[in-house]
């Protein structure tokens, strides 16, 4: 066979010989001339030396027109097949359902009835479908119309399980959960039931020994997280009793009108390791508003901050810095809270003290005397990442530790006494059992 790539105007003067043989046209091929496909579904096969008796000229899709040899059946013998090959052979062209056999394989498909993959024809498959959707599956009824069985079951089959589940549900509602022991009445299942007619609220009881069996292992499973992460809270522990024990420990903490990167402070308080007052006053913004989600958050207004007397940062800085003299700061969240006093002091200090000529600062540069001002402090670990250890509940998506709200009451000196007991709670924390 030797294939051509004769174009559309050239295949339709089909020569009349190939390679001294003659050629035919799909259709027109005499009796007892077959391609060996052919040969092979007649049961017969070419012998090894069997030359073509003709050519058949195909077109191909996409490929031009190719020459297929074409053989005499007289020539070719029979193929030697066993008994059992041709009924496997036969099988794989029968239908399984009806019976018939077809000349192409059957290829089958999912039998709804059988459940499982089936040898059966289209037309069978077809109506089986039909047929399942037309029977009821409990009692096995069948309708002439499938909308007769709606969500699986025709009507009286899904009337019964509706009862059933009603009995299982009541059942299980006076049952305990874990032993099946019962643990309520009939006549409380069915109060509870009018009370609350879609049961969003309702539990089975637990009896008391199951109660009691739970708390047990509610409790050990506790126990053996805290030994497994004890590794990371013992440090933690370890950290704020040193900081409890040391008297030149002080706690920060500030308001500010926002928390954006331009938030003013409104309020600070330090407090020492004691619960002694260092410092605690308000701060006026000059005339930076405070924002309402601020307010409604710590309760400063407008009026608080602007009211006479209140000082501005600039004057609260001599007295913040005496507080801080020699001290061990300790703050929750302490990025933020540093951040906000360098912002303050870059203003501060560019007012204060500028820098001549002025081009010797880039204006998205912080003061020199503001970076000594915040260096010169002994700023602890962040109380709030410590804690965050502590507890151990561990973020998946930010691949660390989740933070813990401090609870405090959104007041600098407030928070500042929460940030104490935080501490001391974790100080008292148990060794593992």
């Amino acid at each position: 066979m030797t294939p051509t790539t004769d174009t559309a105007d050239q295949a339709a003067a089909v020569p009349a010989t190939f390679e001294g043989r003659p050629i035919h046209k799909a259709g027109n091929v005499p009796d007892g001339l077959h391609t060996a496909a052919q040969l092979k579904r007649l049961g017969r096969r070419v012998l090894d030396k069997q030359q073509p008796a003709a050519w058949l000229h195909l077109s191909m899709p996409y490929r031009g027109y190719d020459y297929v040899a074409l053989y005499r059946e007289a020539d070719s013998i029979r193929l030697n097949t066993t008994p059992a090959q041709q009924r496997a052979k036969t099988g794989r062209r029968t239908c399984e359902c009806c019976a018939t056999v077809f000349e192409d394989i059957v290829r089958g498909g999912h039998s709804t009835s059988l459940g499982r993959w089936a040898r059966w024809c289209r037309p069978c498959l077809t109506a089986d479908e039909q047929l399942h959707r037309r029977t009821c599956p409990r009692c096995k009824t069948v309708f002439e119309e499938a909308a007769s069985v709606r969500n699986g079951y025709c009507l009286p089959c899904a009337e019964h399980l509706d009862r059933a589940r009603e009995v299982v549900r009541l059942l299980e509602r006076r049952a305990c959960p874990r032993c099946t022991v019962q643990t309520r009445t009939e006549d409380h299942v069915i109060a509870d039931q009018e009370a609350d007619p879609y049961g969003t609220w309702f539990q089975p009881q637990t009896c008391e020994p199951c109660r009691a069996e739970e708390d047990a292992e509610r409790t050990e499973a506790e126990r053996r997280r805290y030994r497994e992460h004890w590794p990371v809270a013992g440090p933690v522990r370890d950290w704020a009793r040193e900081l409890l024990a040391d008297p030149a420990t002080c706690f920060l903490d500030l308001e500010t009108t926002g928390l954006g990167e331009e938030a003013r402070i409104v309020e600070i308080a330090v407090y020492g390791v004691g619960g002694e007052q260092l410092l605690d006053t308000l701060v006026n913004p000059q005339g930076e508003p405070i924002t309402p989600g601020a307010t409604a958050v710590n309760g400063i207004t407008d009026d608080m901050v602007s009211a006479p007397g209140v000082p501005a940062f600039g004057e609260v800085l001599p007295a913040l810095t005496e507080a801080l003299a020699g001290r061990r700061i300790v703050a929750y969240n302490r990025a933020f809270e540093r951040a906000r006093l360098a912002y303050e002091l870059d203003r501060w200090f560019r007012e204060a003290e500028p820098l001549h000529p002025p081009l010797l600062m880039s204006p998205w540069d912080a003061h020199p005397a503001a970076k000594d001002w915040i260096v010169a402090q002994r700023w602890e670990e962040c109380a709030m990442e410590q804690h965050a250890r502590f507890v151990g509940t561990w973020d998946e998506y930010h691949r660390s530790y989740t933070w813990q709200p401090l609870n405090g009451p959104h007041r600098a000196a407030g928070d500042c006494l929460a940030l104490a007991d935080r501490l001391r709670a974790i100080a008292q924390a148990p060794d593992p059992a």
